[in-house]
This record gives C-alpha cells, structure tokens and sequence, in this order.
C-alpha cells in the first residue's frame, strides 16, 4: 500500500471499494438467508454508494428511487396475498 506524507493511504478508494463489497455480500447473504425479495442493479449500486449516509438523494436519482419503492410495494403486497 503507498503512503503520502502525511501517512494517509493513497488506496483509499480502493479500500473503500473493498469495503463497500464486502459490505454487500453480506447484506445478500443474509437476505437470501432470510429469503427476503431480492433487487439486483449494479449499476443503481454505484449510484447509490456515492450519496453519503444523511446526504439528500440527488434528483437524477428520483426516478429509479421511486421504482425502488414500487418494488418494495409490490413484493410487500404479495406476501400478504400468500399468507
């Protein structure tokens, strides 16, 4: 790993990235363990990963946001239909 002078990593997207992955797979381990409905959108992902926890969702992104909670809705919906 390369260090600049300060002593800060100049990998630290890379890191980051690592992390973020990690990060993942275990959010889809566990919803596949605990069979919940699963959307796959890498390239939503990325989109996603760069808005920081407590950032306002950026308006480009309210369109895909929006059909997120649709998803949302309609499996919440037939799941009540098969109980």
């Amino acid at each position: 790993m390369n260090y600049s002078k300060n002593g800060q990593s100049q990998n630290k997207s890379v890191d980051d990235s690592l992390a973020a992955e990690a990060a993942s797979k275990q959010v889809l381990r566990f919803a596949e363990e605990h069979k919940v409905a699963i959307q796959r959108d890498p390239l939503l992902m990325k989109e996603l990963l760069q808005v920081d926890l407590g950032e306002r969702v950026p308006p480009q992104l309210y369109a895909v946001i929006a059909e997120l909670f649709a998803f949302i809705h309609q499996v919440e919906n037939s799941d009540e239909k098969t109980e």
